[in-house]
């Protein structure tokens, strides 16, 4: 995002991308504590050779849609692992293998942080750029998404008075919607655990949901639709944790999804 060197409110998220360059990859990497899944995801051991399995769900060849997920394990004698999800049209997977030493070198410069470091002053550019005002305790950013699916990002002081797993987002308004930022469903799948941070007070976490609609009730797709209507209604935000507490509450402005 630095190098775009755009304001982030003239960034928008589009799925264009991944037709536009027949062998694109988008990459992400997480670091799981706790055993592998059984299948889908491929261990690899530094100085052995190996392939990684590239999987299709929709087509019956490797398409923008394939993924692939190999994993690292990170300690000799716990379960804790980094993974690294690659989707897009290469079968050789070679943004896996390009980023692979980099996320490794990154998470060996945290390993070896003295236990007083906090996330802020580890992380001092990412907050600066994300976040210029990082004093309060919350920061909640917004990126538009195509047809009003927007991503919401951004941190949370850690406490003790919310579970962190299961993070998630609703959207409200006494009238126009029902407190969606998807269907409930799809809101539940996309929640997300932020962990448990070493100094519970001090640290800040993340946290990043994409692809939240608001679903209006009937009739208001007229007045705040996304293809129907052409104004959009100030709504409450609300970050929630896994038990369905509010965590933090904003105010924005928002317009309906529709099919």
């Amino acid at each position: 995002m630095k190098d775009k060197r755009k304001d982030l409110g003239e960034l928008r998220i589009y799925n264009d991308y991944l037709r536009g360059n027949e062998l694109f990859s988008s990459l992400s990497a997480i670091v799981v504590f706790g055993p592998l899944p059984k299948t889908g995801v491929t261990l690899i051991k530094g100085g052995e050779k190996t392939s990684v399995p590239v999987h299709e769900s929709y087509d019956s060849k490797i398409g923008p849609n394939s993924s692939s997920q190999v994993a690292v394990r990170l300690s000799d004698d716990q379960d804790v692992f980094l993974v690294v999800y690659e989707q897009g049209s290469d079968p050789k997977r070679a943004t896996t293998w390009k980023m692979l030493p980099g996320i490794v070198n990154e998470l060996k410069s945290v390993a070896s942080l003295p236990k007083e470091y906090l996330v802020i002053e580890k992380y001092t550019d990412l907050f600066s750029l994300l976040f210029p005002d990082t004093k309060p305790d919350h920061r909640i950013q917004r990126l538009p998404g195509m047809q009003d699916r927007d991503t919401f990002y951004g941190f949370l002081k850690a406490t003790g008075e919310w579970n962190p797993e299961g993070v998630n987002i609703k959207i409200s308004h006494p009238v126009y919607c029902g407190g969606e930022g998807t269907r409930e469903s799809s809101r539940k799948q996309k929640a997300e655990y932020l962990g448990a941070p070493f100094e519970r007070e001090q640290d800040r976490l993340f946290f990043l949901i994409e692809d939240n609609a608001v679903y209006l009730k009937h009739p208001y797709d007229a007045d705040f639709g996304t293809f129907s209507g052409s104004k959009s209604f100030e709504g409450t935000l609300e970050i929630i944790d896994g038990g369905g507490k509010t965590i933090v509450t904003t105010k924005d402005q928002f317009k309906g999804w529709e099919r």
